[in-house]
């Protein structure tokens, strides 16, 4: 796993923290066979009774003892190596994707993540090298560490504009992805966040201000051959990439900077194109009236 105060990849990762004595114990109860942790008007999937195969697919509220409740969260571990789970359903009701929530569910193929998740917990899918595409909705602002570690099996990746932060190795061991692109949200990325994707061969820059950059982002992305970042920005993106490999400033390319749509080719060229066809076409008409009274 990700945690456990060890050195991954040359980066020192944080520690779990515990859980404390003093916390209040939420109610338990099994629905359908999954668990959950309840109390006031939300609950929490925390694991089931009998280890999930195929598709699953998380409700968005659970009745327990004719109270209905709605799911807001997916507990830390609460699917931990299912390896039978082939798909999961993640409703717009849930706000967060609990640590190691996935982890080595290696047969997992595909995730849907709800437009209500805000975060997805360090090691979140970890070692589902199943999953082949993910897209991380616009309401995702907080990408963990090692989230999609080792998902070798992963080529296409869509960050929501809305992320702010992406952690420390979340797409690192990613060796089928081929390009990504970072929107303008992302403020940082974490040391190594896509260290060994061997398969990378291009990212885009969509951010004018450049984001704070762990060391070792690219690190042994052999293939990597250009970094394309916003007009006027080269310098200061080589700058932030460079500091920790050199090489990394000489695959910046700036982008062209968009056209400003003026709004000429509306008001003006339109209806120069439209006068030209209605002479053109009365044009036609009268020579036709001419052949006509021949």
């Amino acid at each position: 796993m990700f945690y456990h105060s060890v050195l991954r990849g040359g980066g020192l990762l944080s520690q779990k923290p515990s859980n404390l004595a003093s916390e209040v114990k939420a109610a338990t109860a099994t629905v359908n066979n999954l668990t959950y942790d309840y109390s006031g008007t939300t609950a929490t999937v925390t694991g089931y009774s009998t280890k999930p195969t195929g598709d699953l697919v998380i409700p968005s509220t659970v009745t327990i003892s004719g109270t209905t409740y709605t799911v807001t969260s997916i507990g830390d571990g609460a699917f931990e190596s299912c390896y039978g789970l082939t798909s999961v359903t993640i409703p717009d009701s849930v706000t967060s994707i609990g640590e190691e929530a996935f982890y080595v569910c290696s047969g997992l193929t595909s995730v849907t993540i709800g437009s209500g998740v805000t975060s997805i917990g360090n090691n979140a899918f970890e070692d589902c090298d199943g999953l082949t595409s993910v897209t991380i909705p616009d309401s995702v602002t907080s990408i963990g560490e090692g989230v999609f570690w080792n998902c070798y099996g992963l080529t296409s990746v869509t960050i929501g504009s809305g992320v702010t932060s992406i952690g420390v190795g979340a797409f690192s061991g990613c060796e089928g992805l081929t390009s990504v692109t970072i929107p303008d949200s992302v403020t940082s990325i974490g040391e190594g966040a896509f260290r060994y994707c061997a398969g990378l061969t291009s990212v885009t820059f969509e951010g004018t201000t450049v984001p704070t950059i762990g060391n070792s982002v690219f690190e042994d992305c052999t293939e990597l051959s250009a970094i394309y970042v916003p007009a006027g920005t080269g310098d200061a993106y080589k700058a932030a990439l460079g500091a920790s490999y050199p090489e990394y400033a000489s695959l910046v390319t700036e982008m062209a900077a968009p056209v400003e749509d003026t709004g000429v080719f509306a008001d003006v060229i339109i209806p120069a194109i439209s006068l030209v066809l209605v002479v053109a076409m009365i044009v036609v008409a009268v020579k036709k009236k001419r052949l006509g009274a021949i």
